[in-house]
C-alpha cells in the first residue's frame, strides 16, 4: 500500500503539533522555560528548565512512534506515541515539578523513585556500564519547581 505524500505530511504535522501543544501545556503547568530542538526530521526534543537550581530538569524526545520522558540523570520512561501517552507525560511532569523525584546515584548507575500526585510510587533505574563500578552512593531529593 502506498501512502500519498499529502497524507504523510498531515501525519507528521499531527504528531509534531501534539508534541508542541503538550510541551506548552507542561511549561505552563509547572512554570518552566521550555526549549524545542529538532534532532531529525522525525525526532523532536523538548526540555523544561526550572527556575529553582535544586529541581530536576526534565524533558521528552518524541517521534511519530514513541515518546521517551526523562528527568534528572536517571529517571526514564519509554511511552507510547502521542496522543496515547499525553496524560501519563503530564502526570509524570507534575510529579517531578512537585518535588516527587528522589534518586540514588552510584558511579555508572542510578535508581529512582517518583511519587505521583495520587500517592503512587514509580521506581526504576539505569546503568551506563555493564559492570557496576565501586564507589560511594549519594541520595538526591529534588526540590519542587516553585521552591526557590
Amino acid at each position: 500500500m502506498v501512502v500519498p505524500r499529502e497524507r504523510i505530511l498531515t501525519l507528521n504535522a499531527t504528531w509534531e503539533a501534539r508534541a508542541a501543544a503538550l510541551a506548552e501545556q507542561i511549561a505552563q503547568a509547572v512554570s518552566a522555560e521550555s526549549e524545542r530542538t529538532r534532532l531529525t526530521s522525525k525526532l523532536l526534543e523538548f526540555t523544561f528548565k526550572p527556575s529553582n537550581d535544586n529541581a530536576a530538569e526534565m524533558g521528552f524526545v518524541v517521534s511519530p512512534h514513541e515518546l521517551i520522558f526523562s528527568a534528572g540523570p536517571g529517571a526514564r520512561f519509554e511511552l507510547d506515541a502521542l496522543p496515547a501517552s499525553e496524560n501519563r507525560v503530564l502526570e509524570l511532569a507534575l510529579a517531578i515539578a512537585g518535588g516527587g523525584l528522589e534518586e540514588r546515584l552510584w558511579p555508572g548507575r542510578v535508581k529512582f523513585e517518583l511519587r505521583l500526585q495520587d500517592g503512587t510510587v514509580v521506581t526504576g533505574g539505569s546503568t551506563s556500564s555493564l559492570i557496576p563500578r565501586p564507589g560511594k552512593s549519594r541520595a538526591v531529593r529534588y526540590a519542587s519547581y516553585d521552591r526557590v
